[in-house]
């Protein structure tokens, strides 16, 4: 089994690392290495994400690292497909309204 990130979570992660950097780049590569550690750790506890949704037979999940960060995911059997990362500071899409 191995993590796939889909291409709009990649780029947000680079996004964010960017951003950071900018100021602080040891604190940008502390940003990085925190949410790569974290998402290998899903290789060893693929479900520990709370239930985010259900779409027929596929199963979102996320985690929260800290208070700032959320990954949304997706298990099967041969893969965690990383599909979004959010910066908890800012509302999602379904919270704009």
């Amino acid at each position: 089994m191995k993590v796939k990130w889909n291409v709009r979570a990649r780029n947000k992660l680079q996004e964010i690392v960017n951003y950071i950097a900018e100021d602080n780049p040891t604190a940008a590569i502390k940003y990085g290495n925190e949410i790569f550690s974290r998402t290998e750790k899903l290789l060893e506890f693929p479900n520990a994400g709370l239930v985010y949704q259900v779409n027929g037979q596929h199963i979102i999940r996320k985690i929260v690292i800290g208070k700032t960060k959320t990954i949304f995911y997706r298990a099967t059997d041969n893969a965690i497909y990383i599909l979004a990362l959010h910066d908890n500071r800012q509302l999602l899409k379904s919270q704009k309204k």
